[in-house]
């Protein structure tokens, strides 16, 4: 056997217990249940723990915490079973408690409920009222929050006298009927999360006017021409009168005729009026005569506009064909108030030939085609005698060879905010385009544009605003060739677009955030035509939903009300800004602002409430602290506290502008008691608050630090960390295993190592408190860090360069029993010679194959047989015949021997005496941790040379702690096992096995310590108060000693007796292990003030014998020697390592037994 080890299996033992916490909680027979409760507001989420399994009842102490896993929120440990206030999301839920006197802890990972979004409302007037009624309008659109959503109206004009309170379930909610004048808005969900005040101006409805409204031109002809179908008045998409126009209005209208009577009142909604003229008339009567229009509002205000009914017109245009003829077009304008038909003559002057047409309604064009060229004369004359051309005279002259095209530069929508856009107006001068001209680009060569013209003699004008690439692009200053080809030829045309025929936009502008939102005053140049005298507008073109399009002029303020990002356009036109939109524009005017905000919150993870340690129940504190939010000219937030359920409403205890009510602020006019929950709201300046319940916890009981895992592997960091303490001056000091000291607040300690497990304290001084905050934590270990696998379990390996097998290696002793020669008692005999065996037979014997042995059971007879080796091939244990097992425990390194224990196995036995943890023989291999019976290696810290019972080194508990011993308890006990010799064909000599590799075994390894379950063990160790003691027997230490099963067992408590011998004391207990035994813990206490020190611990069976020894880490010279009862024989050196002195340790004390000096005679 061999106890060389590797960590190659480290990892995954470590992944097994960090994966597996259930499992490992099912052993102990009690888990965690949990109940959740979603957090229906920002942090208003439930858990509720329960204990479950047969051994909940048996816990004590427990503490429950909780942990976000992706980093945030955390409840400190407390005694509660129920964790409030809780955002949602995803947590780790702890309960670390004491059962059977040892710490235990059981894990669930829960989901709190929740899809609580920010909530950002937005108010904005949707119609301004008439003056002498209310009929105004306020739009409000609810975002996030938790619905039923509340607005409250807190301030409003005086002759309103409708609801100030309205609730909503959906997303919007309109408020009617409202008077103009100024309105605030209180806008809450819920979850009395309030957004800030709303200010929002319902306006007076204007006057109308003709800029306000388009009353059409284009009146219908009723029949028999004695009538006029007046369509509704229509108003712009801007106009205030725009929102009135819906089914149902109270917006009616009417009209009347020629000063006459009104007609009935009809809804402005789709619903046209008659007017039939007077008998006799038709329309040429109604000609240029007037139309009164008369509006009547919501509040029964009647307002009436002229209107003048003009007659239609006719407008008369031409397109050459060439230099052959012309064609003659006459378009007519508001034809569908003429009285049909409509006759045309058309007469040339020259050939006296005349030209017909009538024209029965629906044609707003009439064509003549093929005229010669010269003069005409011109008459159209309506059914009722109306003259809309009397003898016009128009005269068309041959254009001749010139080129009748004119291109001229422009700009493309510049006005409207189009950056640097060009654009061709190509027209031409002989008259209107005929059919099939074609226009094209040649250069630059990147633009794309050809474009044939498809009516004949419409106009006169064809504009290239875009070329027509997918996407298109458009024309910036350069030099251009248009090539336009028509009927009568093609002609190239070059045109230079320079920078004084487009516009250029440079817009600038400043923000100011307010209560209403993001406050932006836009201005900026205009460049064109050399010049930079105009003026500029800018709208919101995009952003967030709801937004508004008003178009404003240079230095007025855009308020932006929701969080979002906008785009701003800028033009020189008030009615109408273009952006970057598909085939829109190019975006040279435009400018992007985003404006963020997050409502105000109450800030969760630095929130505390807490009374300090010592202080009485009624002492707590709070400390609230805010987040977001807006801050006005006063730029201060106000807290107010109140009982649980009352922080919407109040009363209220206490406000401030600190966030900080405690004794030292109340002057007693309240008290916080702890365990109990407050509700805190806070307010900014601009009027929004939110509620916040928080507990008051006790931080002498609350666990205040942690650490960032349960336990670790090798190589991990560790994070200390302690929560936030609401506090302005606080200093720390950690202490920890090996020498460990920090003053931050979330120390870490790298590359972990054994020797940094332990227990890590925290003394924290704040101006919080004023005694000191004290808290521990344990940092452990990984169980794999005590127990490592072989590194050739895995592997094909020569079995002998590891000791897993030997090499001329004593396996059994034999002794030979057989009868003298000499059995006759009365005679005589010879001492020189008499004595021989009767009949000898040799053990070995020389045979063909080699020696050979005889086992000849009635000679030879063993009576040793050797179990285990260690590495370096000393003998650890062996067994005599009766089955009687032996052992031998190795130290420093393997080195020598530190216990012999006589009727034990090596698996039952274990001697601590702390002095080899510094001895490290110096090796290229890195190997697993020596093989100790017990490991104290997380513990190193507390090694101390200042006491000790033998050799130089003891364990140090500082008052009131405790240190953990756990060994595993076996109910079989094993045999070691052999290697597989794994075997194979031989590839050059077929049919012939040959070995392919060995590989070794787990039941190969050196057990460790495991007691066997059924039997007893003996523990001993002396240990030693710190403490003038003129007592009989120290009683300020234990030994707490507990056999489990499965978490279940009884502890055993033992205390040290006998005398106290050069200040220290002996244990020695019995302890019963029975047969369902699986653990054995051994927990060593220091129960007073005073520090205690333990040294020379020793387990074994309790029918077996130990010596054990201590030998000098340095030169390996013996000690002390520790006899079967655990007293100690020392022995001292001179500096040349003779021995000068035995001493013997007894109940009377320490006795000189022998003293031996000598020295060398100088010649």
């Amino acid at each position: 056997m061999t106890s060389k080890l590797k960590s190659l299996f480290r990892g995954v033992t470590c992944l097994l217990f960090l994966l597996l916490p259930s499992l490992v909680k099912a052993q102990n027979n009690w888990n965690i249940s949990v109940v959740t409760d979603s957090s229906r507001c920002a942090a208003s989420g439930k858990v509720t723990v329960t204990l479950t399994g047969s051994n909940a009842g048996n816990l004590s102490d427990v503490r429950y915490t909780l942990t976000s896993t992706g980093g945030g929120y955390n409840l400190p440990p407390s005694e509660s079973n129920i964790l409030e206030n809780i955002p949602a999301g995803d947590y780790v839920i702890r309960a670390v408690g004491i059962l059977n006197s040892m710490p235990d802890t059981a894990i669930k990972t829960v989901n709190v409920p929740g899809n609580y979004a920010q909530f950002l409302p937005n108010a904005a007037e949707l119609r301004s009222s008439f003056s002498s009624c209310g009929s105004g309008r306020i739009k409000v659109d609810f975002q996030g929050g938790r619905k039923p959503y509340k607005v409250q109206l807190t301030a409003y004009p005086a002759g309103y006298t409708g609801s100030i309170v309205f609730m909503s379930y959906s997303n919007t909610l309109t408020l009617d009927n409202l008077n103009a004048g100024d309105y605030k808005l209180r806008i809450s969900d819920t979850c009395e999360t309030t957004a800030p005040i709303f200010d929002v101006k319902v306006n007076t409805m204007p006057v109308l006017t003709t800029s306000l409204v388009t009353l059409s031109y284009r009146e219908s002809a009723g029949p028999n021409c004695n009538s006029l179908i007046i369509p509704v008045p229509a108003f712009a998409g801007s106009s205030p009168y725009f929102k009135y126009i819906e089914p149902g209005t109270s917006l009616m209208w009417c009209t009347s005729y020629n000063g006459g009577p009104k007609s009935a009142y009809r809804s402005m909604y789709n619903t046209p009026d008659t007017i039939v003229l007077p008998a006799g008339q038709t329309l040429k009567d109604s000609y240029n005569k007037t139309i009164t229009y008369y509006v009547k509002d919501a509040c029964g205000v009647e307002m009436s506009l002229n209107q003048v009914n003009y007659p239609p017109i006719v407008s008369n245009t031409h397109g050459v064909n060439c230099n052959v003829d012309f064609t003659l077009s006459l378009y007519h304008l508001y034809l569908n108030k003429t009285c049909f038909p409509l006759y045309t003559q058309i007469r040339n002057t020259t050939t006296q030939a005349i030209t017909y047409d009538t024209i029965y309604g629906g044609m707003h064009v009439t064509r003549f085609f093929t005229l010669p060229f010269g003069s005409y004369v011109i008459n159209s004359v309506t059914a009722d005698g109306y003259k809309l051309q009397d003898n016009v005279a128009y005269t068309v002259a041959s254009p001749g060879n010139e080129d009748p095209y004119e291109v001229t530069p422009t700009n493309y929508n510049g006005a409207y905010g189009q950056d640097g856009a060009g654009a061709f107006q190509i027209r031409k001068k002989t008259g209107n385009l005929s059919v099939g001209t074609n226009f094209q680009i040649l250069s630059p060569g990147n633009y794309l544009y050809n474009y044939t013209y498809t009516t004949d003699f419409s106009t006169a004008y064809q504009n290239i605003l875009v070329d027509q690439s997918v996407p298109y692009k458009m024309f910036y200053p350069g030099e251009y060739i248009l090539r336009i080809t028509d009927p009568c030829g093609t002609y190239d045309k070059f045109v230079t677009i320079e920078e004084k025929h487009v516009y250029r936009y440079d817009p600038v502008f400043t923000t100011d955030t307010t209560c209403a939102g993001l406050k932006v005053t836009p201005s900026g140049t205009v460049t064109f035509n050399n010049s930079t005298n105009y003026p500029s507008y800018f709208s919101i073109v995009a952003g967030p939903a709801g937004f508004s399009t008003q178009i404003v002029p240079a230095g007025t303020p855009i308020n932006l009300s929701v969080p979002g990002t906008y785009t701003i356009g800028m033009g020189t036109n008030p009615t109408l800004i273009i952006w970057n939109g598909p085939g829109i524009g190019n975006g040279g005017n435009l400018f992007t602002v985003d404006y963020n905000y997050s409502p105000l919150t109450v800030d969760v993870n630095r929130t505390l409430g807490w009374i300090c340690p010592g202080g009485a129940a009624n002492s707590g504190s709070i400390s609230a602290y805010v987040r977001n939010g807006r801050k006005g000219a006063a730029g201060v937030y106000t807290y107010r506290l109140a009982a649980a359920g009352q922080g919407a409403t109040g009363p209220y205890l206490a406000t401030n502008n600190t966030g900080k009510f405690g004794p030292a602020t109340s002057g007693g006019a309240y008290h916080l008691m702890v365990n109990q929950n407050y509700d805190v709201q806070v307010t900014d300046d601009c009027g929004a608050s939110a509620v916040q319940t928080v507990k008051i916890l006790d931080l002498a009981n609350a666990q205040l630090a942690s650490a960032s895992q349960p336990q670790y592997c090798i190589g991990e960091t560790v994070r200390l960390s302690v929560i936030n303490l609401p506090a302005t001056a606080v200093n720390y000091l950690w202490e920890g295993p090996n020498n460990f000291k920090s003053t931050s607040p979330n120390p870490l300690i790298r590359n972990f190592r054994p020797q940094n497990a332990g227990e890590y304290r925290v003394a924290i001084n704040a101006d919080i408190c004023q005694n000191t905050i004290r808290d521990t934590v344990i940092v452990t270990a990984a169980t794999y860090s005590s127990i490592c696998y072989s590194a050739v379990t895995d592997t094909s390996v020569n079995p002998y360069a590891y000791g897993l097998l030997g090499n001329w290696r004593p396996a059994r002793a034999y002794v030979y029993y057989g009868a003298r020669k000499e059995s006759d008692p009365s005679q005589g005999t010879n001492i020189r010679k008499d004595g021989e065996y009767a009949d000898f037979m040799a053990f070995w014997k020389k045979q063909t194959e080699g020696w050979k042995p005889q086992y000849d059971t009635t000679r030879w007879v063993w009576n040793a047989t050797s179990t285990l080796f260690n590495k370096k091939g000393y003998e650890l244990e062996n067994k005599d015949p009766l089955n009687r097992y032996n052992a031998a425990i190795y130290g420093y390194d393997n080195t020598v021997p530190v216990a012999m224990v006589q009727n034990s196995r090596y698996r039952e036995a274990a001697f601590e005496g702390f002095e080899d943890y510094d001895f490290k023989a110096a090796s290229c291999e890195e190997n697993c941790s020596p093989d100790r019976r017990f490991d104290f290696s997380s513990y190193l810290g507390r090694i101390d040379s200042t006491e000790k019972h033998s050799g130089r080194y003891s364990i140090r508990i500082p008052a009131g702690d405790t240190i953990h011993l756990k060994v595993g308890v076996t109910a079989t006990d094993t045999d070691p096992g052999n290697p597989l010799f794994n075997k194979g064909s031989n590839a050059c000599a077929p049919g012939v096995e040959v070995l392919k590799s060995v590989k070794a075994t787990p039941a190969m390894l050196l057990p460790s310590f495991t007691p066997l379950a059924g039997k007893k063990v003996l523990i001993s160790a002396w240990v030693k108060e710190t403490q003038d003691c003129n007592c009989a027997s120290y009683e300020s230490n234990k030994m707490l000693i507990i056999a489990n099963n499965a978490g279940v067992g009884t502890p055993t408590h033992a205390k040290p007796a006998g005398a106290i011998i050069e200040g220290w004391q002996r244990y020695e207990q019995v302890v019963d292990l029975p047969l369902n035994t699986t653990e054995l813990a051994i927990k060593l206490i220091s129960t007073g003030t005073s520090t205690v020190y333990f040294d020379d611990i020793r387990v074994h069976p309790y029918n077996a014998n130990m010596k054990s020894f201590v030998f000098d880490a340095v030169t390996l010279r013996m000690m002390a020697e520790l006899d079967e009862n655990n007293y100690a024989t020392f022995f001292e050196y001179d500096d040349d390592g003779t021995l000068t002195r035995v001493k013997k340790e007894t109940e009377r004390g320490i006795k000189t037994i022998k003293e031996t000096r000598s020295a060398l005679i100088k010649e």
